[in-house]
């Protein structure tokens, strides 16, 4: 008769047991930090992307020379800081340079739209880290839903005395403020005067629509309270 022989085998030792605990501590920490750094890595490369493509944007705006007339024409959110240019008077004096403005689009309507929804002569008024619009943008409680506000302003690169500064060729400034809560690391990553972009365009242009004339005139010019001056659609359109 064979004899079974029964082996009698041990547990783990509370040492072996404290190294394994001590292995996945440590191996947790690591890939939570290293996770941790990803998911920065991603919200800074996202709020980069998002902050470069409001800047295209509004450089397209800009550079357009009808959406540039609906911006000049917009008497009322940008009051009279654009009157000289469109009324073709002297811009040399018109006003302390450079001034703000608030950038439009032509929708087809009169009045036009702010570009975005966003109006930058209202200080609350700012972008999300996504480049979404927002309203309670604040230099002194700063928070991270609404951490950015672009500014915009123009002079005018006026010749020397005494010839006029009329429809002078002017410099566009777009200036960008972050505004994060403090310890934010994104704040620390991105400089904002590295998406700053200044450039210069001709204050004026030809006028070719119809709106607001009646059938048969075009619009030739606007005073500086902001009326439409239309003449016969065979006058020839002065520059403006």
């Amino acid at each position: 008769m064979k004899k079974i022989k029964i082996f009698k085998t041990n547990g783990f030792s509370l040492v072996e047991i404290l190294i394994v605990v001590a292995t996945i501590a440590i191996a947790t920490s690591i890939s939570g930090g290293l996770i941790s750094q990803i998911v920065g890595i991603k919200q800074r490369f996202e709020f980069k992307a998002a902050m470069s493509s409001l800047r295209n944007t509004y450089t397209t705006f800009l550079k357009n020379d009808t959406h540039w007339q609906a911006t000049i024409n917009e008497v009322a959110t940008n009051g009279t800081v654009m009157s000289c240019l469109a009324a073709s008077t002297d811009c040399r004096t018109a006003e302390t340079w450079p001034v703000n403005f608030a950038p439009f689009r032509d929708n087809g309507v009169n009045p036009p739209s702010l570009v975005n929804g966003y109006d930058p002569l209202t200080i609350t008024d700012g972008y999300t880290m996504e480049g979404a619009v927002c309203n309670t943008f604040s230099t002194t409680t700063p928070t991270a839903q609404c951490p950015v506000h672009i500014d915009f302003e123009w002079e005018p690169n006026c010749p020397p005395l005494p010839e006029p500064c009329t429809q002078p060729e002017i410099t566009v400034r777009m200036l960008f403020t972050f505004s994060f809560p403090t310890g934010f690391t994104t704040a620390n990553t991105v400089n904002p005067a590295q998406l700053n972009f200044t450039f210069t365009r001709s204050g004026g242009f030809t006028k070719t629509f119809t709106t607001d004339c009646a059938a048969g005139e075009v619009v030739t010019g606007i005073t500086a309270s902001g009326e439409t001056i239309c003449e016969a659609a065979t006058a020839p359109l002065r520059p403006w």
